[in-house]
Parts: C-alpha cells; structure tokens; sequence
C-alpha cells in the first residue's frame, strides 16, 4: 500500500515504523482425489442422432459416478431444436456442455458455447481438461458419433456442416491429448478396421469398435457403467468385453 506522508510539528518525536506484518502464504489448491477410472465420453450429438444421445446420457445416469468411477460428458447439441427437450435435470439446450454424471442428474461443469466438434483441438482440450480434473489409475475415452470406416469419423452439421475428423487428424488429439487409454472406443459404425486400428495403435492398449452398422441407440451404458463401478479394478480389456458382450 501507498504511505501517505502527513505534516507534524518539528519538535514532536518521530514514531518508530512498524513492524511489517507477516503476510499469508498462498496455497495451491489440493488435486482432486485420484479414481480407479475416468470414463470419458465425446458425445458429438450435432447432427440426425441428436436423439439417439439423450437416450444414452440416461443410459449414464442411470447408473451415475462413484468416489472410483468419474463418469465425464461433453455433449454437443444440434442448433436448429428438432429434437427440443432436455435430459433429467437440464432443460434444453443448443451448445456444447461439460456434464459430471451422477445418479439420476448431471452436475453442468461448463457451458462452451457453439463448437465444432470435427475439430481435432476441440477433442484433444476435452481429453486434457479430463485428465486434469478428473486423475485417474485408469482411462477410457468413447467417441460417439457416425462412423467413415478408415476416413475418420464424426460430422458436425452445425459448424462444418457435414464434414469429418479425418483420422490423422483424430490420431493427432489423442497424441497431443496425452493419455494411453486404457480403452478406447467408438459408439459408431464402420469403424473396426486396419487402418484405424494401425493409426490408433500408440494412444490406447485396447479398442472397441464395431465392423458394421450399429442401431441407433448404440452401446448399453447401463450394462458396461454397472459393472465398472461393481469392479472398478478390472482392465480395460476386460470393459471392452463387457461393451461386446452387453452390445449383443
């Protein structure tokens, strides 16, 4: 602070200055406590399955995260309300949202606005924000959308107005990401395939993918939730037999 100096008479004694004041010592903020797993899912719903993805988050919920399980969404919405509704405890929306999923509600951790989820940077930020917030022994991280076998997948009707995350340029989020996923997956079509699997190799140490069409309502959360929190100390292998398993 600014000492402003006063006027006193000359035969007044001066004040010893005071002692300075020992000030607080600043404290990082404690990291949030370590899980068994962070299960992460890109839910890039901006297009004709917006439905399909409101139907899966209560898939999630239904089931939610435990203090071993973080269960972490970013969903992004179509713009133009053909689907106008909100899921369980939030009203509807158009943008691109950051959920917690817990049982029966979602906890809304960030609103990021209108966003292009074809974008590369846009998948890797939301893989090292999870990483941040959310540490964890171990990962999986599922990309749901529509599938374009080894060209990649995706279509933001939005903001690219139809185009793709083209797969080098998926392969660049996950390695810019920084996470060798426990799991990595596709809810969509098309996608167990040579190329991918090839390109994807470094960044995951098992892959869910399916070969051909998948329906509409895609993976059963329910299932393969339920029993990750039941065994949270199971592999990645091992949910990605579960997602095979419940998926027939």
């Amino acid at each position: 602070p600014t000492t402003v100096p006063t006027a006193v008479p000359t035969a007044a004694p001066t004040a010893a200055p005071a002692a300075p004041q020992p000030q607080p010592k600043a404290t990082a903020s404690p990291a949030p406590p370590r899980a068994e797993w962070t299960f992460l899912v890109y839910l890039h719903a901006d297009h004709n399955l917006e439905a399909f993805a409101l139907e899966d988050l209560k898939e999630m919920a239904s089931v939610g995260s435990t203090d071993k399980v973080h269960v972490v969404v970013q969903v992004d919405r179509r713009a133009d309300q053909k689907v106008n509704q909100g899921v369980l405890n939030l009203p509807d929306w158009t943008t691109s949202k950051r959920l917690y999923v817990e049982k029966g509600r979602f906890k809304e951790l960030a609103d990021l606005g209108e966003t292009n989820s074809d974008d590369p940077q846009v998948l890797k930020d939301f893989i090292v924000w999870g990483k941040r917030s959310y540490p964890a022994n171990r990962y999986a991280l599922v990309l749901w959308d529509h599938g374009a076998a080894f060209l990649g997948f995706g279509g933001d009707e939005t903001a690219s107005k139809g185009s793709i995350m083209r797969l080098p340029a998926l392969a660049g989020a996950l390695k810019d990401g920084g996470i060798e996923f426990d799991l990595l997956g596709f809810d969509a079509c098309l996608m167990a395939n040579t190329e991918l699997a090839l390109e994807l190799r470094p960044y995951a140490k098992a892959l869910a993918v399916s070969e051909e069409l998948e329906p509409g309502d895609g993976w059963d959360y329910t299932a393969m939730l339920d029993a990750l929190t039941r065994n949270p100390t199971m592999s990645g292998l091992d949910l990605g037999k579960i997602v095979a398993d419940s998926y027939l």
